[in-house]
């Protein structure tokens, strides 16, 4: 920590622009890959790995060391989301890479931060993490048998802030370790001027902010919650309508049947007028072949000569002289045929008299024999 100020500045993310000439990336890559996931923004992992094989391999050592240092606060130090680096780790990156502030301080905040998350929520394997982080303060940062009085919370960010690794107790003395590595730093070179030093006030924002991250968390939940249930209400609206699509799916397949049954029928009986209508019209067209050979007769009639007409006429009225000729002779042997009928008639009662007169005679006859 020496030679840098605590951090201060929360919340300050770079422009896309300004970190794309700060990673050597080219800038409209940079735009293109600059994603959003849930409510914060940033690179995915895979999108940083591949620029830092492509920088080792044109050797940029200072822009690998950069993009390495990034995935570190991303994905180790500082993680939100699996396998993506958020504008949060990258607004820490930017004020160490730019302003040369101390990591310390945010990452004894994130941290009191989880603890203090997870003892209030009583959730998980941490419980009753506030005395776990006391006993740690004092049994590595404090030394043995030292007085701890009462302090406050300004007191207590002084008090972290000015902390340095050699003011923590990395290891048990009685093991006579000579020499033990405390950091390790990945050049971040800038040209940036020497930061002001932190005031209680920026540390008591600090504080402040973290608190409102918690407020933030408890309102994210019970945002989740609520939404869970109006998808839980909305699952059992979709469900209703299911049900009820599958009710009208049914009753659509029987009107379906039914139409079906009803097409056959109306197809038979269409078929069947279609027979009668091509037996009608096989009909029409045999009287049409009929009324074509009369009209041709009519036209040939139509074509013959007046001699032809009057020998016609002349043989047509000789047709009607033989005609009446003929039914003259026909009303002859008509009236002859009636008065033979009538001889006919007369014989045959006369006839039957003698029948009547024999029968009267008949036994007089064999009484004389």
């Amino acid at each position: 920590m020496k030679g840098k100020t605590p951090y201060n500045r929360i919340g300050q993310v770079p422009e896309v622009e300004m970190l794309a000439i700060a990673l050597h990336i080219p800038i409209y890559d940079a735009l293109a890959n600059w994603k959003k996931r849930e409510n914060l923004f940033g690179f995915w992992r895979a999108y940083l790995e591949e620029e830092a094989e492509r920088l080792f391999v044109i050797h940029h050592w200072d822009a690998l060391a950069n993009i390495l240092a990034l995935l570190i606060y991303g994905l180790v130090l500082f993680p939100t989301h699996e396998g993506f680096i958020d504008s949060a780790a990258i607004s820490i990156f930017w004020v160490v890479w730019k302003d040369k502030q101390s990591l310390v301080p945010p990452l004894l905040a994130d941290t009191f931060h989880t603890l203090h998350t997870r003892h209030q929520k009583k959730n998980g394997m941490l419980i009753c993490c506030l005395p776990l982080i006391y006993n740690w303060l004092i049994s590595y940062v404090f030394r043995p048998n030292a007085h701890i009085s009462e302090m406050s919370n300004g007191e207590w960010a002084r008090t972290l802030v000015s902390l340095s690794s050699k003011d923590i107790i990395w290891y048990r003395h009685k093991l006579n370790v000579e020499e033990i590595i405390i950091s390790v730093e990945i050049p971040l070179k800038s040209t940036s001027p020497e930061p002001d030093p932190v005031s209680l006030e920026e540390v008591e924002e600090l504080r402040a902010m973290s608190c409102k991250k918690n407020r933030i968390e408890q309102d994210v939940k019970e945002r989740v919650l609520e939404c869970l249930d109006q998808a839980d209400s909305g699952l059992g609206s979709l469900h209703d309508e299911l049900a009820k699509a599958k009710r009208d799916g049914q009753e659509w397949k029987r009107w379906w049947d039914l139409a079906t049954k009803q097409k056959k029928e109306v197809r038979e009986e269409l078929e069947a007028q279609i027979q009668e209508l091509k037996e009608q019209l096989q009909s029409s067209e045999a009287e049409v072949v009929r009324e074509r050979r009369l009209k041709e007769r009519a036209q040939r009639a139509s074509q013959i000569c007046p001699k032809a007409w009057e020998e016609k006429c002349d043989e047509l009225n000789t047709n009607k002289e033989l005609a009446s000729y003929w039914k003259e002779q026909y009303e002859s042997l008509k009236s002859q045929s009636m008065g033979w009928l009538n001889h006919r008639k007369l014989l045959n009662e006369i006839l039957d008299e003698y029948e009547c007169t024999i029968n009267l005679l008949q036994p007089s006859v064999a009484a004389y024999r």
